[in-house]
Order: structure tokens, then C-alpha cells, then sequence
């Protein structure tokens, strides 16, 4: 049987992420600690073959694909629907505050991802879907091969609900993945998912970068 594989990375850190502003689809510049963890990726990446790239066209997931096509000399192709969530007015904003302006919403995104829908923005289960339909056309083009995908946060955790087989209601017993992490799902000839492992960081053992706090208790 055929077999695609898809090499799922989530972007490096951001200076946004280290301020923990919910960055959503505007963009901020990478920390240090994240230019660091892109060095290291294109080191683990040169051990690795790939035929193929994809990324969300912001700024940050290309250039973290960018890095891995320093190892990889294939093409990337840029993939609107593997953007993170339009997160509406919950963009720009500090965390901290985000509990106090949008209660309801956000006690949703802490607690019942699966039935959270930004004010002014995206519902989380239309990022399910459209990761969902990414997976499945970049795995029909590239029918037993190898490629890496680079998204967000939300977006990837949304990916590994539908590859686990999970309706979007059992979200909340995916984990979130790290910044440059790599999470591998093979999809067969019949479009049936299977995750091979999520959030593997071996290529940032031993190295001390700072890591950023979401919100008390979770992430």
C-alpha cells in the first residue's frame, strides 16, 4: 500500500510568543531562542528526505520552511489553508487580558477548543476542516512521498484531532506541539490518517532556550 508521509513542523518561536500576545494571523518577529531552533532544524532536517515543502504564507511559518529547504533543496510552496486561526479581536492582545474582555470566549478556548469561535474571526471548526482538506490534496499530489508542512499552533493541534480520528469535540485530548517540533502522519491510499508521533524536539535536547507561558495551568 502507498503511503504519504507528512512531516508536520509548527514555526519557530516569536518575539510575540515570548510576550504572550495572541499572535493569531498577524505576525511578529522571531525571538532569538527561534532563529536559534531554525539552525538547529535545518541540522536535523539534513539527515531526513523530503520531496516537498509546504507552509502558511506567514511571515514566520516561511521562514521556518525557508530554514528546512537550506537542508532540503526542494520546492516550497506556499498553502493559504494551513494559516493559524483567524483569532478576530483576541489578535495583538496579551493574554492576561483576554479572560477579562472576552470571558465566554475564552473560558472556550481554555476548556472546549472544539466549540470555541473567535469574535470577529474564525471557528475553530472551520481550521479543522480546512487543515483537514490540506492534508488530504498535498498527500493525493505527492502519493508516496515524503513532505514537510509548516503551520501554527492551533492549526496543527486541529490536524492531529482529525489524523487521530477524533471528532473536533475530543480537541482537547490532543496536545499542543512546541515551536519547531515535528509531529509525522501517514496517510494512505484510501485517505485514512495515522500518527506516527507527535512533538518530537530531539533537535533541541540539550539546549536551553526560554520558553514562553500562555496562560496559568495550561498550554
Amino acid at each position: 500500500m502507498v503511503t504519504t508521509t507528512l512531516l508536520v513542523v509548527r514555526h519557530a518561536q516569536t518575539d510575540g510568543n515570548l510576550a504572550r500576545i495572541f499572535q493569531g494571523q498577524i505576525d511578529r518577529e522571531l525571538s532569538e531562542a527561534g532563529k536559534c531552533q531554525l539552525e538547529l532544524l535545518t541540522n536535523r532536517f539534513k539527515t531526513m528526505t523530503i520531496h516537498a515543502i509546504y507552509t502558511s504564507p506567514l511571515p514566520r511559518a516561511v521562514k521556518t520552511a525557508k530554514a528546512i529547504a537550506v537542508a532540503q533543496p526542494v520546492p516550497v510552496m506556499l498553502d493559504d489553508r494551513l494559516m493559524e486561526i483567524n483569532a478576530g479581536e483576541f489578535e495583538g492582545r496579551r493574554w492576561d487580558v483576554l479572560p477579562q474582555l472576552y470571558p465566554v470566549e475564552f473560558a472556550l478556548w481554555r476548556d472546549d477548543l472544539g466549540r470555541f469561535h473567535a469574535p470577529g474571526g474564525e471557528s475553530c471548526a472551520a481550521v479543522y476542516d480546512r487543515m483537514r482538506c490540506a492534508a488530504l490534496s498535498i498527500a493525493k499530489r505527492h502519493k508516496g512521498q515524503i513532505v514537510a508542512v509548516v503551520s501554527h499552533g492551533c492549526a496543527i493541534k486541529n490536524l492531529l484531532c482529525w489524523a487521530s480520528g477524533f471528532a473536533l469535540e475530543r480537541i482537547m485530548d490532543v496536545p499542543w506541539v512546541e515551536n519547531t517540533s515535528i509531529s509525522r502522519i501517514e496517510i494512505d491510499e484510501q485517505e485514512n490518517p495515522h500518527i506516527a508521533f507527535i512533538n518530537d524536539t530531539a533537535h533541541l535536547d540539550g539546549i536551553e532556550l526560554p520558553r514562553p507561558v500562555y496562560w496559568e495551568g495550561k498550554r
